[in-house]
């Protein structure tokens, strides 16, 4: 087995965990979050030529297999001068020079929290469940102040439909945001 690479920053830091800023500062790069989404997926050691010919698949949106061997050799290279390292010097991938193989180590597996992705077309989660208690507060009020139809159900209806509501707002917020994080499913999220 080779041996495995450690660079100054990372050798000066040590095992001290992350800070927001430096996680930000990692992730804040797509080729980065695309080769920590895809070695989630494998959740093993991958050769370093495996990882760029499925990040430029991802980023030209064509089949592995018909990756351009120039697009292969852009990722491949600008993975090893730059990405690689940072990714190791932040203390989320181990990589051994002499094998060319990259693997997570404990530390990735904490930075989902964050990574919740929302894209254009999409509201944040917060701003929904102001909303989902703001519409439960005056559907509420209607039915407590005796507003017709809702003057025909019982109390225990009311506060039912409040209740199923939320749990199925949660249900559905939950599904959501796995297909967001890192490492869960096909192609990584933007």
């Amino acid at each position: 087995m080779g041996t495995e690479w450690v660079s100054p920053l990372r050798a000066s830091v040590g095992s001290d965990p992350l800070d927001e800023e430096a996680v930000f500062n990692v992730l804040r790069n797509k080729r980065r979050r695309y080769a920590l989404h895809y070695l989630k997926q494998r959740d093993e050691p991958v050769s370093v030529s495996d990882l760029a010919e499925q990040i430029a698949a991802w980023e030209t949106d064509t089949p592995v297999r018909d990756v351009d061997p120039g697009d292969r050799k852009r990722v491949y290279i600008s993975l090893l001068q730059s990405h690689l390292p940072t990714l190791e010097d932040a203390g989320m991938v181990g990589f051994d020079t002499d094998d060319s193989v990259v693997r997570l180590t404990e530390t990735a597996s904490g930075v989902d929290i964050y990574v919740e992705l929302v894209p254009e077309d999409d509201i944040q989660w917060s701003t929904y469940y102001v909303g989902v208690a703001a519409f439960s507060a005056v559907f509420l009020g209607t039915a407590w102040i005796g507003v017709f139809p809702l003057t025909e159900l019982r109390p225990i209806v009311w506060l039912g439909f409040v209740v199923a509501l939320f749990v199925s707002s949660s249900v559905v917020h939950h599904v959501h945001q796995r297909g967001r994080r890192l490492g869960h499913g096909g192609a990584p999220p933007e």
